[in-house]
């Protein structure tokens, strides 16, 4: 798993949040990928589709998660299941607009 960003959402700019997340989903499907054997040559990690990159639903279910993880967030299962986010760009813009809706407490916090 990946470690968690040092920077959360609330902390970012609005104009940032989109970047820091693509950052931070980058470096999970980054993680994904070599582990299933290396990350694949001149590819914008940030904008290749999942399918082109052989994802499959585990690969996806395994993304999703360590981005609920890592970002502290409760992704809907409708997210999930929403054909349109193929990729960390179509993600981080998504959870740039639904980031603070999403948001769980982290844990050891007064909140969790």
């Amino acid at each position: 798993m990946v470690q968690a960003h040092p920077t959360s959402l609330a902390e970012a700019p609005a104009g940032t949040q989109a970047d820091t997340l693509t950052e931070v989903l980058t470096r999970i499907l980054a993680s994904i990928l070599e582990a299933k054997g290396g990350l694949p040559d001149d590819v914008d990690l940030s904008t290749a589709t999942f399918t082109s990159l052989d994802f499959n639903s585990v690969d996806y279910l395994e993304f999703v998660l360590n981005a609920e993880a890592d970002l502290n967030l409760d992704i809907p299962d409708l997210a999930v299941l929403d054909q349109s986010l193929c990729s960390v760009a179509t993600w981080a813009g998504w959870l740039a607009a639904h980031g603070d809706e999403l948001a769980t407490p982290a844990i050891g916090t007064a909140g969790a």
